[in-house]
């Protein structure tokens, strides 16, 4: 089986808290690029303790504040910028917002950043923090592609589960399930209650025991654990 390179969110997020060490600590302001470049950018810009904006609102000064649009900036006060995407594949993204940046080059200090990077397009920005083959699939562009609404099952105990041509990989509406496809068939299942793609043996009893899935459980768990614990220290 071909491996499905699949990112979700966590792991966005455990990268950039693994790499961040790699961008420099000077920037003044952090601009996403709609729409998906605006989720590294607010958690960038979170660890970074600088303030975010958007693309559009930055060009015309505009700046976020306290959870909303707030007022506008001057040059004077935020100079260094770096502008945020996920991912770089061909480059025309970052290549047509350099275009539509140009007009502000003598204003202030830009610099291009991507989470992710595919190999041969390193060059196309100034940070990057990871190199990836294609094709891949994240997290956040399945939910627009409305996998959900598009996914029908036919019911099959076990298993249950589909498949669209545009996707290399099974759909399955719960991690059980898709585990169970998994093990049936050898192919990458992609369960669409928690949006986990199951590409390796994972139990499910591994993944309740480490609180992956179901926290609560292993909480109400090791603590009935610790109440027997102290029941059989006072009988013995």
């Amino acid at each position: 089986m071909n491996k499905v390179n699949y990112i979700n969110i966590g792991d966005l997020n455990n990268l950039l808290l693994k790499k961040l060490s790699s961008l420099p600590r000077n920037f003044d302001l952090i601009v996403g690029l709609p729409e998906s470049g605006l989720i590294p950018a607010n958690l960038i810009a979170l660890y970074l303790n600088r303030p975010l904006t958007d693309l559009y609102s930055f060009m015309n000064s505009h700046i976020y504040s306290a959870g909303k649009r707030g007022g506008y900036f001057v040059t004077q006060e935020l100079k260094r910028v770096l502008i945020v995407d996920d991912v770089v594949q061909s480059g025309a993204t970052i290549k047509a917002t350099r275009k539509a940046l140009m007009p502000f080059a003598n204003n202030y200090d830009i610099s291009y950043c991507a989470v992710y990077v595919v190999k041969g397009k390193e060059a196309e920005v100034d940070y990057y923090f990871d190199t990836i083959d294609i094709p891949f699939f994240s997290q956040w562009h399945l939910l627009r592609y409305g996998i959900r609404e598009k996914a029908q099952f036919t019911q099959q105990l076990p298993p249950y589960y589909t498949k669209l041509e545009e996707f290399p990989f099974l759909l399955a509406p719960t991690a059980i399930q898709a585990e169970a496809t998994f093990k049936l068939t050898g192919q990458a299942v992609l369960s669409l209650s928690d949006l986990t793609l199951i590409d390796s043996m994972t139990l499910t009893w591994k993944n309740v025991k480490s609180g992956k899935r179901i926290p609560g459980f292993r909480l109400h768990a090791v603590h009935l654990k610790y109440q027997l614990l102290r029941f059989f220290k006072k009988l013995f």
